[in-house]
């Protein structure tokens, strides 16, 4: 009997490719291991996201909603790609998209003249984070998406 163990965890503080093995010996030195366990440890953030348009989506005279869209980022070769992208509005947290475009619909009136300002960072499947997009603006477009 080889028992168990748990809570084993082991931190690796480097960047690229690793591979690890688990082996387990009982009192009489017999061995045993696994297949290999192969981590990549991608410590470098997406490029950053460019060319994010907008675009006021009417019905009418009345505005309902805002389309983004902006250019695919890349990750770092051997990095662990693109997850996809995390939408700001007025500098805050609105929603994640996997995709490179995103459609803001208006939920209730605001204020008129007010300004949201739109940006967009690109998140790869290690977490990491590129820096903020260029943030255009809708000038005298209201919206409560709050």
């Amino acid at each position: 009997y080889l028992g168990s163990t748990t809570g084993l965890s082991y931190t690796v503080n480097t960047q690229g490719n690793i591979t690890a093995y688990v082996k387990a010996v009982d009192n009489y030195f017999a061995e045993t291991s696994s297949d290999a366990l192969a981590f990549n440890n991608d410590g470098t953030p997406p490029s950053n996201v460019t060319g994010l348009n907008y675009r006021v989506l009417q019905n009418g005279s009345e505005a309902t909603g805002v389309a983004l869209d902006w250019n695919q980022s890349t990750d770092n070769a051997g990095g662990s790609g693109i997850a996809g992208y995390k939408i700001y509005v007025n500098g805050s947290f609105y929603t994640f998209s996997p995709d490179p475009s995103y459609v803001i619909l208006k939920s209730t009136a605001s204020l008129p003249g007010t300004t949201q300002i739109f940006s967009v960072t690109a998140m790869d499947k290690e977490g990491n984070e590129s820096p903020l997009s260029a943030a255009p603006s809708t000038s005298g477009v209201s919206f409560d998406i709050s």
